[in-house]
């Protein structure tokens, strides 16, 4: 069974190659491992809780055949897993990280570790993030670094839930994959009382895509839909514009936030530190570095082929933040081209910005409730 899961697999990235001319650039083998499939072969479910029984055993042996069929084959796209339906978003619901962590402790545990590990491409899960829950921050944070990151984090405790291992977390190198990433809908730029952000409006998505970047250390981040609602008329989910967008794609606050965060940060580019001097953090102005709903927030990433370095600052207040960014030792020309998103404004070309020599510190004011991409093209 597993072997067939494995050629079938491998039928399928060589027929998309065939048809569409390109290729895949990583497979997770099955969607969301816990949901409920009418294919016994295909659940995970049902034996949990079930004494002298591990169910995850399943995933990590079925890794194991199909790495051993794709290296017989000489294949070489990656696999990524596990794919759980997500990693919860607080303490509450710690369930969802517990099952992506006992997915991947099946792996390394498996009578082939550390080679089996060491072959997947990266870790993967579905995510609808809510970037206005700083506990979602944490959860992340946790994910990623352990428990350490955040201490005070508050459980809602399970007896069969293994909290030692949540604790450890990932601590490694490997490649962060989120997927099913977003919100099914945006409700415009700002959908909170009195014109302020609120969960699955344009802005809190530009949160959401600061949160994978920062504390989800993403290196691949998969919108799942980009239509502004997934069942409006104009259009099937899953479009990036409808229709009627196409002659004006800056309608679409959905496409504005994207092109903030892949216009100028392309495949290869590596995230740099960039933090504010008054604080340390990659955020100003919230209660913790986690509380990036009501602090300003920088993310930078800087170009190995063409030296680019790119800012991107997301302003969760509701008022004009004037900002200093360190970039410690990265080298940079000074001279920064500014895009701007607000209310108003969808990504519109700003004046120039240069940094102050000899602090090396770029200065600039960011508008209320805002994103901005800075980009310097001339570094050293």
């Amino acid at each position: 069974m597993r072997t067939n899961l494995a050629r079938y697999l491998a039928a399928y990235a060589y027929r998309f190659n065939q048809t569409f001319g390109t290729e895949i650039d990583s497979i997770s083998i099955q969607n969301e491992v816990f949901f409920e499939s009418p294919f016994s072969s295909a659940s995970y479910a049902s034996c949990v809780g079930t004494a002298g029984f591990d169910c995850f055993d399943y995933y990590s042996n079925a890794i194991a055949k199909i790495r051993d069929y794709w290296i017989a084959q000489d294949l070489t796209i990656p696999i990524v897993g596990p794919g759980n339906g997500g990693l919860g978003h607080s303490g509450a619901d710690s369930f969802d990280l517990w099952r992506q962590m006992k997915f991947i402790q099946a792996i390394r545990a498996h009578a082939d570790a550390p080679d089996l590990e060491n072959w997947m491409g990266g870790y993967q899960t579905n995510h609808y993030s809510d970037a206005t829950n700083y506990r979602q921050q944490q959860v992340y944070d946790i994910y990623n670094n352990g428990w350490q990151a955040a201490p005070d984090f508050d459980w809602d405790e399970q007896p069969w839930i293994d909290y030692q291992l949540i604790m450890t977390g990932l601590q490694d190198d490997k490649p962060r994959y989120y997927t099913e990433a977003g919100c099914f809908r945006t409700n415009g730029w700002l959908s909170g009382a009195g014109g302020t952000p609120a969960h699955c409006d344009g802005f809190t998505e530009a949160l959401s895509q600061q949160l994978f970047l920062t504390f989800g250390e993403s290196s691949v981040y998969y919108w799942w839909t980009f239509a502004e609602d997934m069942d409006d008329p104009r259009g099937p989910r899953g479009h990036l514009l409808f229709p009627s967008q196409l002659d004006d794609p800056m309608s679409s606050d959905r496409y504005v936030v994207a092109k903030h965060f892949t216009r100028y940060i392309r495949p290869g580019a590596t995230r740099i530190g960039a933090t504010f001097p008054d604080t340390g953090w990659a955020s100003i102005g919230g209660a913790t570095k986690w509380h990036i709903a009501s602090s300003t927030n920088v993310v930078a990433f800087k170009h190995d082929v063409d030296n680019d370095l790119v800012v991107v600052i997301t302003n969760s207040r509701n008022v004009s933040v004037p900002l200093q960014i360190n970039f410690g030792s990265t080298p940079t020309s000074g001279v920064f081209s500014w895009w701007l998103s607000d209310k108003t404004r969808k990504f519109q070309s700003q004046a120039s910005h240069s940094w102050y020599s000899p602090t090396k510190t770029l200065s600039l004011t960011v508008p209320p409730y805002s994103v901005s991409t800075l980009v310097d093209f001339n570094t050293p």
